[in-house]
């Protein structure tokens, strides 16, 4: 993980760690996964939290690390959830 923290890309002067590009991109992909229903979206929704966890960590920004764990508990949730038969709200089987 150091090394994903440590090195990165410097674009128009700003440098981002490659942990902080994988976890945004990880986190965009979520966004189209959820869209067409793959039980993938729940890892990726994990290692997209796991890495952006390590990113504000590294930077002292405490609050927005706090907001990953909660992140990260929702998503296990969700995909503990979507591991069952049926949404109990909108009555719909989930399947991949």
């Amino acid at each position: 993980m150091r090394f994903l923290l440590d090195n990165g890309l410097t674009v128009l002067g700003e440098h981002t760690s490659y942990a902080e590009l994988l976890g945004q991109v990880f986190a965009l992909a979520v966004v189209f996964l959820a869209k067409i229903r793959t039980l993938w979206t729940w890892p990726v929704q994990v290692a997209a939290t796991v890495l952006l966890f390590s990113v504000y960590v590294s930077a002292h920004l405490g609050g927005l690390a706090a907001r990953q764990v909660i992140i990260l508990l929702i998503s296990i949730y969700g995909w503990w959830a979507w591991t069952r038969r049926r949404d109990p709200v909108y009555g719909v089987t989930v399947r991949s």
